[in-house]
């Protein structure tokens, strides 16, 4: 897997990477930054850069993505399978972009760039593919994703925390080798920040990742300096905020690091007050966005974060969006409430129902092959359903896999058992819960009513708990 998919945060929804922060974060490895250069500020609208080239066929669009999930444009072909087409160009320097087409890849644009793009055969070789006056970006970045996917290895988080920081120094030694070398000076200076802000970024994230690899309930203990790097950081700086990928990965992860539990009115509180206290406006939106994304099924804190928004974001955007969230949340699905019922097809094609399990506590995953902490959160669910096997619980998977084969693909890659139900993307049933991110878990009592509409994940040592106290 290249280092754009493998190393960047899985954005499938703007609640869902605040969840990830909050709930799923803790157990799927964060392990190098996004490729994305550093972005600059606007300064004009009228910088202009080209891109070009051909396709296998006029049906093959492409999709330019910016800051891992943003759709700048969709370019189409014309009729003999040729495109061309500009886009506005915001940084003082370049600006990365996904070309979404086949397996994807990264291209460079800055003002006045004219990119040619061969997607005629499919190749392995991504520098084959992009030419053009300014190619010479594209083809460093993909010499970068080429050095860590030869040099890094994700098992790094396994080490003990003095031998992952030496090995973590040395790889962004090597790196840096490789960046400062080169003739154009935007490269040095993006690499530079780049590599301070993204050494740091995995610094904070080891402990977790580190306890996720051993699988372990118990946190990981670092020396006391393990973390010297970071006393040089500015979590309030606007213009790195809006220029540096990385950087803003960094401070939304170092503020939401600090919630363990969004259940926690005190903790929620904190948050708040800390948000309030930040000057820099463009951080503070984004703070105040990630608030508003912990409103969830069951949190005793969803009317404190509603009213908070409501007054406090300038965003009429944030504010429609949180009301939509808060009030459909608080007409689904309660605790205690009979729960609604499920008609889907196992892996054999037969019908399986909600009632099929009565007399056993279920606990229900919804989940798809194409989200990320979903997939992180699978060993944990085998250990969990290994460690009440023969009990009076059953372990339903539900697949929201759009297309079937997709779902039976990721039950043979990831060697699935037990209970897998293809529920398709909608259903009653989940409107019902208001499930509009995954991973979802659900945990239903022996009679059918709902003991939590939004239960603990597997890899939370609280779920095993609470099936204990209901079986």
């Amino acid at each position: 897997m290249g280092i754009t998919n493998n190393l960047q945060f899985i954005e499938n929804s703007k609640l869902q990477e605040t969840k990830s922060f909050v709930g799923t974060f803790k157990i799927y490895t964060f392990l190098i930054c996004s490729l994305l250069a550093t972005i600059g500020t606007v300064h004009s609208q009228t910088k202009v850069a080209t891109i070009s080239g051909k396709t296998a066929g006029k049906n093959n669009s492409l999709i330019l993505v910016e800051d891992g999930s943003k759709v700048r444009k969709i370019i189409r072909p014309n009729e003999n399978a040729e495109f061309r087409d500009t886009l506005h160009i915001k940084s003082e320097t370049y600006e990365m972009y996904e070309v979404k087409f086949s397996k994807g890849f990264n291209v460079a644009l800055r003002e006045n760039s004219d990119i040619v793009l061969d997607l005629t055969e499919p190749t392995e070789n991504v520098k084959e593919i992009i030419s053009g006056n300014d190619a010479f970006i594209s083809h460093f970045y993909i010499n970068k994703e080429n050095f860590f996917n030869t040099h890094y290895d994700g098992n790094i988080y396994k080490e003990k925390p003095v031998v992952f920081k030496n090995k973590l120094k040395e790889l962004f030694a090597n790196w840096e080798k490789q960046w400062k070398s080169h003739s154009f000076e935007p490269i040095r200076k993006n690499e530079e920040k780049w590599s301070k802000y993204a050494f740091v970024q995995m610094l904070v994230h080891y402990p977790r990742a580190n306890q996720m690899h051993r699988k372990s309930f118990k946190e990981t203990k670092v020396p006391a300096d393990f973390f010297e790097e970071e006393k040089s950081i500015d979590y309030d700086n606007a213009d790195e905020f809006e220029k540096v990928n990385t950087y803003r990965k960094l401070v939304m992860s170092k503020l939401l690091s600090l919630l363990t539990n969004p259940n926690d009115t005190k903790q929620v509180q904190q948050l708040i007050d800390k948000t309030e206290k930040v000057r820099s406006q463009n951080i503070k939106a984004a703070y105040q966005e990630a608030i508003s994304d912990l409103i969830d099924h069951g949190n005793p804190n969803n009317e404190l974060i509603y009213n908070y928004i409501m007054k406090n974001s300038a965003s009429e955007k944030l504010r429609k969006e949180c009301e939509y969230i808060f009030l459909n949340t608080e007409k689904s699905v309660k605790k205690g409430s009979k729960s609604p019922s499920f008609s889907f097809e196992n892996e054999k094609g037969e019908k399986v129902s909600l009632e099929d399990f009565r007399g056993k506590l279920v606990y229900i995953d919804v989940w798809a092959s194409w989200c990320g902490p979903c997939i992180s959160e699978i060993p944990y669910l085998k250990k969990l359903e290994a460690d009440f096997k023969g009990k009076e619980v059953v372990f339903v998977s539900i697949s929201k896999d759009i297309k079937k084969e997709n779902w039976q693909q990721a039950l043979e890659k990831h060697q699935l058992k037990g209970i897998q139900l293809w529920g398709g993307s909608k259903s009653d049933f989940y409107d019902a819960y208001f499930i509009n991110s995954i991973p979802r878990f659900i945990l239903i009592d022996k009679k059918g009513k709902v003991i939590s509409p939004s239960a603990p994940e597997p890899s939370a040592p609280k779920i095993k708990e609470l099936i204990e106290e209901s079986l």
